[in-house]
Order: structure tokens, then sequence, then C-alpha cells
């Protein structure tokens, strides 16, 4: 089975490029799913983050106050490493376990859909790299615009990450995203054709 790494810094079009290949039935594992989903209400991931940053994080209900978390986090990289600490053993573990079960059902090729794939060095778990790309303005612009943050927040979020220049390193293939809507599912095209003659699908 081959996999493909999809990634992206936050906000440069990764959600519209999986939307796109949704709709040629490609499977995805989606790594930010995974993160939600091993953080359930009495999850052992869950009950880690509580120990580690207080009750303050957990809403009412038993779920994770991502908002809160997320302040602390994205201000501050040792508080954002003891996060990673938790997380990352148990994100990969299901990974794996996703990955397993694909290929026991004979699935061609998957994309494995990880905003961190390069940061968390994900990429022996993939045969190629995707990076979706756009300048470092047009970012802040559409992080602001999404998310309703200050141009500070968007700047200490994007920070967060590796930059975009950065990925270019590790990226089999760079999908440009910084022109229209048109220009970006042109250029899809190109690419998952390519691909399909590669892997013989």
């Amino acid at each position: 089975m081959y996999i493909v790494g999809l990634t992206g810094g936050i906000a440069t079009g990764k959600t519209t490029v999986v939307k796109w290949l949704k709709q040629k039935n490609v499977v995805i594992i989606d790594a930010d799913q995974v993160a939600r989903e091993i953080v359930k209400p009495n999850s052992y991931s869950l009950k880690q983050i509580e120990k580690v940053f207080g009750k303050d994080v957990i809403l009412k209900d038993g779920n994770l106050d991502r908002k809160k978390l997320g302040k602390i986090i994205f201000a501050s990289e040792k508080e954002r490493k003891k996060l990673d600490a938790i997380m990352q053993p148990a994100i990969l573990e299901e990974i794996k376990n996703k990955i397993k079960y694909f290929s026991k059902k004979n699935t061609k090729w998957i994309v494995l859909d990880m905003p961190l794939l390069i940061e968390m060095n994900y990429l022996n778990l993939v045969d190629e790299v995707w990076l979706v790309y756009c300048d470092y303005e047009t970012q802040i612009k559409r992080l602001m615009k999404r998310n309703d943050l200050t141009k500070k927040e968007a700047q200490d979020r994007i920070n967060s990450q590796f930059s975009n220049e950065k990925k270019k390193k590790y990226a089999d293939i760079i999908i440009n995203n910084n022109n229209s809507i048109n220009d970006l599912n042109g250029e899809l095209k190109k690419i998952y054709n390519k691909l399909l003659i590669k892997i013989g699908g």
C-alpha cells in the first residue's frame, strides 16, 4: 500500500485539498481526527492532560476545552512540548492501527493528512510528502479571518510550526495555494493523475 503524507502550515488550504481528494474517493487518515478521538471524556490521554495542565482545561461536560488549552500551548514552547509528550505516542499508535486496517483491506493507496508530519518526524510512515504551500502574509490573513484572531495570535500559531519555507525541503510535491481555487484544482488534477500512473492505479 502506497502512503502519501499530506501536510502544510495552518491556514494554507490543506482542508480544501482533502475535500478534493475525498471527491475522488481517496482514503484519508486524518491525524487531527485521531487527536480528537484519543481525548474523549474519561480517556487516558485526557486524564494525563488534566494532570499536567489542571482542571481548568476540562469543560463541565468532561470534554477538553480546546480554546483554553490552545492559548496555553501556542504562547509557550515549553507547554506545547508537555502536550506533545502526552499526545504524540497515542496518536502514532492509533495511526499505525488505521494503516494496518486499510492495508489488510488491500487498499491501493491512502493519504495521511497530518499538519505536524515533518515537525513530529513521522516521515518514515509515508512514501512521499505533499506540501500545501502559501506565502506567510497570505497565511496570516487567512488564519485571522478563519479563526477570528488578532495578528499576534495568528503569528503565534503559525510560528509554533516549522515555516512553509523550511517544510519545502522535505516535500516531494509542493501544491501552490497562493492563487485561485481553479488554479489549485488544476494543479491537484495533474498531481493526482501522475500518482495513479506511478502506482499503477
